[in-house]
């Protein structure tokens, strides 16, 4: 019995030797080897870590993005967060400013179902119209400046911006007629006179045209004076 445990030992110590002298061969150091056991322990921990953050922003994604994909509801959740109304109508303003015109509609939309006072509406239909102008829609733009209207008869903003919408449409008629009204509220307003001499001298009534161009002159120089 005890001859198989000195064979074993030396089986062992043999082995022992082997390794010994295959580590000093490759210059094993025992404290590099160490620093390699840290280092590559520490890089595991990293992949691991890696691999946590990545599974999760992916459940994340998964989890919201049906709600997301929603725009109605991603604008709502955004307004919710706000401290005030007149903090939404900032961030409709900055997104006006930045031609985001889609992004203003939606957050308008909103806000139009949600107040129904005269002055809010006022200010939103306002909004409106810059929206579509900035896209383009001119016939929408043309709606809310005439809900304006009906709100303001008097406004003559508005009925200038009106008149101004018929005319890009080529309805050069409807456009004079406001100009007409508008001219009699507001004789000096020299941006309805000069789009009136504009409409007159397409439609070839120079002399009227002529007429209202030295009208719109003569009350720059007043002005200036």
């Amino acid at each position: 019995m005890l001859f198989y445990v000195i064979l074993s030992l030396l089986a062992l110590a043999g082995i022992l030797i082997i390794f010994v002298r295959h580590f000093q061969q490759v210059g094993f150091q025992p404290k590099h080897f160490t620093q390699m056991l840290k280092d590559q322990f520490a890089n595991w921990k990293q992949s691991r870590a890696l691999r946590k953050v990545s599974a999760h922003k992916k459940r994340v994604e998964n989890k919201t993005k049906g709600f997301f994909e929603d725009q109605t509801e991603l604008i709502r959740d955004e307004l919710w967060q706000q401290k005030s109304t007149e903090d939404i109508c900032l961030m409709i303003e900055d997104a006006l400013n930045q031609k985001q015109t889609k992004r203003a509609l939606d957050f308008l939309s909103f806000l139009a179902e949600k107040y129904h006072e005269r002055e809010v509406q006022e200010y939103l239909y306002s909004l409106f119209v810059m929206a579509h102008e900035q896209r383009g829609d001119t016939e929408s733009a043309l709606d809310y400046c005439n809900k304006l209207l009906e709100m303001s008869p008097g406004d003559t903003a508005c009925m200038l911006k009106i008149a101004e919408f018929h005319a890009r449409r080529g309805e050069d008629r409807q456009s004079e007629e406001i100009l007409q009204r508008l001219i009699q509220m507001d004789q000096g307003n020299l941006e309805a006179l000069d789009l009136l001499a504009g409409i007159y001298a397409k439609t070839f009534r120079m002399r009227e045209a002529e007429e209202l161009k030295r009208k719109v002159i003569a009350l720059r120089m007043t002005k200036k004076t």
